[in-house]
């Protein structure tokens, strides 16, 4: 199972990725205290972000267990999800809010991030995410990014209408379709392949390295 996490990896290394899923009791995995402050800092954000869809539902469980809780609410009617996953092809993805145009049916998608403004990753982890869930039969809609706004001035409680923006990025989104498809394939390759890969032509950039 190729997740959107080992997808991401690949990106910034495919020995990063290999190392990962075959080699991982090797290194352990500390988390620092600042690593911890960012997840800290994107579950608050994600937090005001939820606060923007008061009538979602969340999925809970992981998994297999999250994909059939998420065919469940659909199937109970519901049209705006937390945590909405899917498995298909091999490949995992758990949106941050899917939610159902009422006119088209389409199933538009809302990625969460704690930085203020929108980078190359961003696209081909929203891509990705995407890209599963039309495998898994959904009839995708618009493509959406949540982040925070830099002009935003906090007076008293914070506001999230003001301290998020929602910015739309559909048509980058699936300029990249054919590009993250290739990736995946080879990120597949990756995992699968029992021999460390070879580093020739790789630029070095992971966030945290072991």
């Amino acid at each position: 199972m190729l997740t959107k996490s080992d997808y991401l990896r690949y990106l910034e290394c495919p020995i990063h990725l290999w190392w990962h899923r075959h080699r991982q009791h090797e290194v352990g995995s500390h988390i620092d205290p600042q690593t911890k402050w960012i997840f800290e800092q994107g579950n608050m954000v994600e937090g005001f972000a939820r606060s923007l869809f008061p009538d979602a539902v969340m999925v809970k469980g992981h998994t297999e267990k999250s994909e059939q809780q998420t065919k469940e609410l659909i199937e109970d009617g519901e049209r705006t999800i937390f945590q909405a996953t899917v498995v298909a092809d091999g490949l995992l993805a758990m949106a941050d809010v899917l939610q159902q145009d009422p006119d088209t049916q389409e199933w538009n998608l809302y990625e969460v991030k704690s930085t203020t403004d929108v980078e190359d990753t961003h696209y081909r982890d929203v891509c990705f995410q995407m890209i599963v869930f039309k495998k898994a039969g959904y009839a995708m809609g618009r493509l959406h990014l949540i982040h925070v706004n830099p002009d935003y001035v906090r007076r008293g409680d914070i506001d999230p209408q003001a301290f998020l923006i929602v910015e739309d990025i559909t048509d980058q989104v699936y300029s990249l379709e054919a590009e993250v498809l290739a990736e995946i394939t080879a990120a597949k390759q990756v995992i699968n392949c029992a021999d460390m890969p070879s580093c020739d032509g790789c630029t070095c950039s992971p966030k945290d390295c072991p």
